[in-house]
């Protein structure tokens, strides 16, 4: 019987095109299509099991007792590898003599590529011609090319949406967290002449330069965005008498008086920046905690049973990356199983991200109250305050005091995150609703500005890469000058 997939619904598939798997998602548009587009390919096509030499290799796995402080040689990780490069600086030291593992070694113009973790396969680069002496690790794929194969146009080929869609098939739908060597070896890789391939990424640099249109008035945005939020700083410096912001240090040692000391040993927590702030609001009668304003303080729920949007109980769950610039956006809603009212978000519910990204902030709407909120986000019940007044608290934590304060609290590490009984001393301005009205206006008055940046931010996002990625998808079969043509067209049509 054919296999047809209900959500989202495709084709029935030939038999051909049917696999020994049996779960529907591996059968969604984007891989079959995928798939298709290998399969018709007019290009001869090989696999980078071919085109490896025999060094390529997993890396290894120095125990962490053997890590230094200094000294010895980079221990490359996933984390430190990214389509910009290698980032040597981050990477754990080990003893010198770990750079006799040669299958480890990272050598000139090596493609390193993570296999393990969230972004398996997705991070990747070239190692430069003269790399320093580094070995990876175990999470980490390293090979060379042979001679007829130009390294950065593999990476090119491997961080291209079909082979990406492929592997991801494989990788997401196996439940596995790393990608097998027989994976890697399998990936069909286009066997054409060096010279085309060097044409070809010559084509590529050029495209940069006809999207800096895009890339300008994207800068020229942010920078605008950058000014209007700093116009809302400005309101809470003039209309509080707050002193003006300084920005951290987090590289130097203070050595502090006894009275100023608090129970933190970090140098984020015992900096003059923080003191003088802490100072200010202290003297401040229109500065209250957050305990002593709010009803109730408390984590959301965490994830059990993800599903589909359509399905009986299905609720939006809110994540961290939900919350961004005082509002719930939707770029990749999730959704949970859920019939639990333990929490019940209002329209006077203050949503604060408590881990990783720390210190966003939105009210939901009354379209948005029967969402969940994640673990990670702390809900504060501000039911006895004015709207105004929770409009003000939004305001105050999108401005560069409350992100100084919120920065200030939070626990150090590659993920930040804040705790409840510290977030419970922030500080938040409390004042009479007409003054809180009179300030709102002009706050949300700068908001709007900020708004619709961000929106005409997102749509050339979003026209740059419709853009660059047709471009792609064309370049094995027009003239580089055709493609670049046909490039800066698209671009003058789409910013006129």
């Amino acid at each position: 019987m054919p296999i047809v997939s209900e959500k989202p619904l495709i084709e029935i598939l030939s038999p051909e095109e049917q696999h020994d798997r049996f779960d529907i998602n591996y059968y969604l548009p984007d891989f079959i299509h995928a798939e298709r587009y290998i399969e018709n390919c007019d290009i001869e096509l090989t696999t980078l099991g071919d085109v490896m030499t025999d060094d390529a290799s997993y890396g290894v796995l120095p125990p962490s007792s053997s890590y230094l402080e200094e000294g010895g040689i980079s221990l490359v990780r996933s984390s430190n590898v990214s389509n910009s490069g290698i980032d040597y600086e981050r990477a754990v030291r080990v003893p010198s003599e770990w750079i006799k593992s040669e299958r480890a070694r990272i050598k000139s113009n090596d493609v390193i590529i993570s296999i393990k973790g969230a972004r398996a396969f997705f991070d990747m680069c070239v190692a430069s011609d003269n790399p320093p002496d580094a070995i990876v690790n175990g999470s980490v794929f390293r090979f060379q090319c042979k001679k007829i194969f130009n390294p950065r146009f593999v990476v090119f080929w491997l961080l291209s949406k079909h082979i990406q869609s492929l592997v991801f098939r494989e990788r997401a739908n196996l439940g596995i967290s790393y990608i097998s060597r027989d994976s890697l070896n399998a990936i069909p890789v286009p066997k054409i002449g060096i010279e085309r391939q060097n044409s070809i990424l010559a084509t590529i640099k050029d495209s940069e330069r006809v999207l800096v249109p895009f890339d300008q008035r994207i800068t020229d945005t942010e920078s605008q965005i950058a000014s209007y939020k700093k116009q809302i700083s400005d309101v809470f410096k003039n209309e509080f008498s707050l002193p003006s912001i300084i920005e951290p240090i987090e590289d130097k040692v203070f050595l502090l008086q006894t009275s100023r000391q608090v129970d933190r040993l970090d140098v984020r927590g015992n900096q003059k920046t923080y003191f003088t702030l802490l100072s200010a609001l202290g003297e401040k009668k229109s500065f209250m905690v957050f305990e002593n304003v709010a009803r109730d303080i408390s984590n959301g729920l965490p994830a059990r049973n993800y599903c589909d949007n359509d399905a009986e109980n299905a609720r939006r769950y809110l994540l961290v990356a939900d919350i961004k610039n005082g509002k719930i956006v939707d770029n990749s809603p999730s959704y949970i199983d859920n019939t639990d009212e333990k929490i019940k978000l209002t329209e006077k519910t203050l949503l604060f991200t408590r881990k990783g990204t720390v210190g966003e902030v939105a009210v939901p709407s009354n379209n948005e109250v029967e969402y969940v909120p994640c673990y990670e986000l702390i809900c504060i019940d501000l039911c006895e305050l004015d709207d105004s007044q929770i409009d003000l608290i939004k305001y105050f934590y999108l401005s560069d005091y409350g992100r100084l304060l919120v920065y200030f609290s939070c626990s150090g590490g590659q993920m930040p995150s804040i705790s409840q009984e510290r977030f419970k001393q922030l500080k938040v301005p409390v004042i009479p609703a007409d003054k809180c009205n009179r300030i709102n206006r002009t706050l949300s008055e700068i908001g709007a500005e900020i708004s619709d940046r961000e929106v005409l931010i997102d749509l050339l996002k979003k026209f740059r890469n419709s853009l660059f990625s047709d471009f792609l998808s064309k370049i094995f079969d027009k003239e580089p000058k055709q493609a670049i043509k046909d490039l800066e067209d698209s671009v003058l049509e789409a910013l006129q």
